[in-house]
């Protein structure tokens, strides 16, 4: 690649905002955004969104199941869709390339699922008959798991204004927050419940995926670093293993003689004039 093109490669990625869309996080995207405009259109109008929403009193009582997944796709607002379909985005991009598709699919479901069964344990009363929906469940999933994944990787929070934080930083900020929220009992019309149920299940799916190790990009650098150690132990055995002087002659030196008289000293190779170097220390 010539250093025009380098350049351009680079002024290309330099002007480009988040990463490049992942083809399930694309899938979703799409899919939240066609459901939406139908909940607006057909589902709201009848009244039958609320079989589709996850309400607790029909999970349990009625055995609607196909709450725990269809709720996901549900949204309240516009601007709850897009809060959660950027999330997706600027998350689950990365995540995905670095989980492949299976895995990614398993993470997302298993944390929306795990979500929608926290909430509807912890609601009781006249909250049983609250409906829930988003994604915020299975997005809270992917927030730990990048957090795992990647980190030490700075990420821009839009608060009131723009915060820089450590991936790790940020998603302890918003399990304190979601912490906080619960115990104080908040009525704010947020399921804190269903997140911190997302960044358990993500946890535990993470934890159970990668053998209960420390974040994946530590386990990474750690596994490289200890082949290397071994190999060079392997290296280093075999360069000071004792060998028969008539053997070495044999198989190192000869050969290397052999070169020399055919095509000069000057075609040796650095590791060949080691060898002769060694083989003359050894005859002094």
């Amino acid at each position: 690649m010539s250093w025009q093109e380098q350049d351009y490669e680079f002024s290309r990625a330099s002007v480009r905002f988040g990463p490049r869309l992942a083809p399930v996080v694309k899938a979703l995207i799409i899919a939240n955004v066609v459901v939406f405009v139908l909940q607006a259109i057909v589902l709201d109008s009848t009244g039958v969104s609320v079989y589709f929403c996850l309400v607790p009193r029909l999970l349990f009582r009625k055995l609607f199941v196909w709450q725990l997944v269809t709720y996901m796709f549900l949204h309240g607002s516009a601007w709850h869709l897009l809060l959660n379909m950027v999330g997706l985005w600027m998350f689950g991009s990365d995540l995905e390339s670095r989980l492949g598709v299976r895995r990614f699919i398993g993470l997302y479901f298993l944390s929306g699922v795990g979500a929608g069964l926290c909430y509807a344990a912890t609601s009781w009363g006249a909250r049983a008959f609250a409906p829930m929906l988003g994604a915020s469940g299975a997005l809270f999933g992917i927030l730990i798991s990048f957090a795992m994944l990647f980190p030490d990787r700075y990420v821009v929070l839009m608060l009131p204004f723009p915060v820089t934080l450590k991936a790790k930083h940020a998603v302890l900020g918003f399990a304190f927050v979601e912490v906080v929220s619960v115990m104080s009992s908040a009525r704010d019309n947020v399921a804190h419940f269903a997140h911190l149920g997302g960044l358990v299940f993500g946890y535990i799916y993470m934890k159970a995926k990668f053998q209960l190790a420390l974040p994946y990009a530590f386990a990474e650098r750690f596994s490289s670093a200890l082949k290397r150690r071994l190999r060079g132990k392997r290296l280093a055995k075999h360069k000071y293993r004792p060998i028969d002087v008539e053997e070495f002659v044999s198989r190192e030196v000869d050969p290397i003689l052999a070169k020399i008289s055919q095509h000069g000293i000057g075609s040796l190779t650095r590791k060949e004039k080691r060898i002769l170097k060694k083989a003359r220390s050894q005859m002094k």
